[in-house]
């Protein structure tokens, strides 16, 4: 007979395995920061006459909500939820998405410029969406340092 007070044996298994981010990650982080930086604050005082102050506020609490996590993903801070920043990325993918169709609609390039933007805004793009799809998955994975 069999002991009714004893627990059965199962192997202790994370779903998750244990996360530990790379010298990446922290590159793209301190990269990224002072252009954003720059960025909003020459948008905000010298002014970009196309585009709206409502705009611009919610484009900069946009990326100020991203690049908390960034450094959440790149420093193994587990900031919000994986399910916050699930829902977050599609935001983020419409607001870039929007500033793209409004610079190159009111920017007058010719072709070659246009193709050299277009090499250089894509790739980080798809970086920053794949940043956040990234942390939005590891982030319960992450190691407690003792």
């Amino acid at each position: 007979m069999e002991n009714p007070y004893r627990a059965p044996e199962a192997p202790l298994e994370t779903e998750n395995p244990a996360y530990t981010p790379g010298i990446g990650w922290k590159l793209f982080f301190f990269f990224l920061l002072p252009i954003e930086i720059w960025s909003y604050y020459d948008q905000f005082t010298e002014g970009a006459p196309d585009n709206p102050l409502w705009w611009l506020c919610i484009s900069a609490v946009i990326y100020t909500i991203y690049l908390t996590g960034l450094f959440g993903l790149a420093f193994a801070k587990k900031i919000g939820t994986s399910g916050f920043w699930i829902k977050f990325l599609p935001v983020l993918i419409c607001a870039d998405i929007y500033e793209f169709y409004d610079v190159f609609t009111t920017a007058e390039l010719e072709a070659p410029e246009l193709i050299s933007v277009l090499l250089v805004v894509v790739p980080l793009m798809m970086l920053i969406w794949w940043s956040v799809y990234k942390y939005s998955k590891v982030m319960d994975g992450f190691v407690k340092k003792p």
